[in-house]
């Protein structure tokens, strides 16, 4: 039994989460640095969890790891390894005085810019809104009083930029947890197919993978 980590693909019949916003039909969202590749800590944990102690395959393990939290980024909606994004928005959420923030976990917003009506890009002081981490997903919110600026009509008239994910220190064990599990799974079958069948994935790794993309996107 193995599992073959191809990004955009499905695990046990559930298409990845994209974890697409409420505020708008489709998300517009690059990274502009990152993600950050996990490094030598990242291999030393994973190769205890392995019981390995050669170096033979040190960049085998390194690329089953990059591949891992690829895979469990897009299947869950989330950023592990840190990166920051840029958010491109039409408009202003003028229905709401927030804008969410998707691929948490978010640490930091980085700078709001939009375009006003004459097309002239325009900072959002840091001053003019608050922001709101520890929510699902995260959220900048309007000062009170304050009110949306109109915008010229583009796909990026409203433009953020932010950090999220997690060194790898940071990481928490639930989320190393399914990285160990997929790198191992790849390490001792090493081919999509065994015995001329394709498998699901181990349920353990089914069960933990389902129950933390649950959490996350409640």
């Amino acid at each position: 039994m193995t599992l073959t980590l191809v990004s955009g693909g499905s695990l046990f019949g559930v298409a990845p989460c994209n974890h697409i916003s409420m505020q708008f039909k489709t998300l517009n969202i690059k990274p502009v640095s990152g993600p950050g590749l996990y490094g030598t800590d990242a291999l030393t944990e994973a190769k205890a969890h392995l019981r390995v102690t050669s170096s033979d395959e040190n960049s085998l393990i390194s690329m089953y790891i990059n591949a891992a939290v690829d895979f469990i980024e897009r299947y869950c909606g989330v950023t592990l390894a840190e990166t920051t994004w840029q958010l491109d928005l039409p408009s202003f959420p003028t229905a709401d005085r927030f804008i969410e923030l998707p691929r948490g976990p978010v640490s930091a917003v980085g700078s709001m810019y939009y375009y006003d009506e004459n097309n002239v890009s325009t900072l959002w002081a840091s001053s003019d809104y608050q922001t709101s981490f520890s929510e699902l997903p995260a959220k900048i919110y309007l000062e009170e009083g304050d009110t949306w600026e109109d915008t010229y009509e583009r796909p990026d008239a409203v433009r953020v930029q932010y950090t999220a994910g997690y060194t790898w220190a940071n990481l928490p064990d639930r989320w190393k947890l399914p990285i160990f599990y997929m790198v191992a799974h790849q390490f001792h079958y090493r081919q999509p197919v065994v015995g001329e069948s394709v498998t699901t994935l181990p349920w353990g790794l089914r069960a933990n993978l389902a129950s933390l993309r649950e959490s996350w996107n409640a």
